[in-house]
């Protein structure tokens, strides 16, 4: 996964969304950052939905969904996962991902703070 990279920020190696029913030709992919959501979601990429008073999580954004490399044998990007096809240890790569590098580095600077 770390052979994607943001459409906007071209940041790579952390969790990236795309447009839901959409082709290869037409992905918009993108980063929580630069789709404004990273102050509302979860470190494990899910947002918090409020329907009718039940609270629900869901990895499903603004018309967007995790976006999952498919790889060939020398690990060159062949094409996107379907949402509901892709592979459980896929998932869970994707899942374990940063949210974004700056909250990392900035988490990373606060626990090697000396004070």
């Amino acid at each position: 996964m770390d052979k994607l990279v943001c459409g906007q920020c071209n940041e790579k190696g952390i969790k990236l969304w795309r447009n839901t029913h959409c082709y290869c030709g037409d992905l918009k992919i993108r980063c929580l950052e630069c789709m404004g959501f990273l102050e509302i979601t979860r470190e494990d990429g899910k947002i918090r939905k409020d329907f009718g008073g039940i609270e629900i999580y869901t990895d499903q954004i603004a018309g967007k969904v995790p976006c999952i490399p498919m790889t060939n044998n020398s690990g060159e990007i062949d094409g996107i996962w379907g949402y509901t096809s892709v592979p459980q240890h896929l998932v869970e790569e994707w899942k374990n991902l940063p949210n974004c590098h700056y909250i990392d580095k900035l988490n990373y600077k606060m626990a090697n703070l000396q004070i």
